[in-house]
């Protein structure tokens, strides 16, 4: 496409397909890297999922920030190693957090 004005959507750039999940598809997250029995901290809600990682929207807490290494367990799934990787949202009670995951 020669059009000046043209952007490619920021969706042709992700290496994953996103999907959403079912409505009631709830992540549970442990923040740490600690291997042993999976102990979960906070449950979030699945905005969307890929392949490598997942879009959550979570409540604030204080232990979440960029580079955070945690495990995550989303659905029937078993938990897997993640790192938080972005965090957007201002609202008082509930912000979203993405998620790659690193297994």
């Amino acid at each position: 496409m020669s059009n000046a004005n043209f952007k490619a959507s920021p969706i042709s750039r992700r290496r994953h397909t996103r999907f959403n999940p079912d409505y009631l598809t709830v992540a549970w997250i442990e923040l740490g890297e600690s291997e042993e029995d999976f102990k979960p901290q906070m449950a979030a809600i699945v905005i969307n999922q890929s392949y490598r990682g997942a879009a959550l929207g979570v409540r604030p807490h204080d232990a979440i920030r960029v580079g955070q290494k945690c495990f995550v367990k989303v659905g029937e799934l078993a938990p897997l190693r993640a790192e938080i990787v972005w965090i957007k949202g201002e609202d008082p009670e509930l912000i979203k957090i993405g998620v790659n995951f690193l297994d």
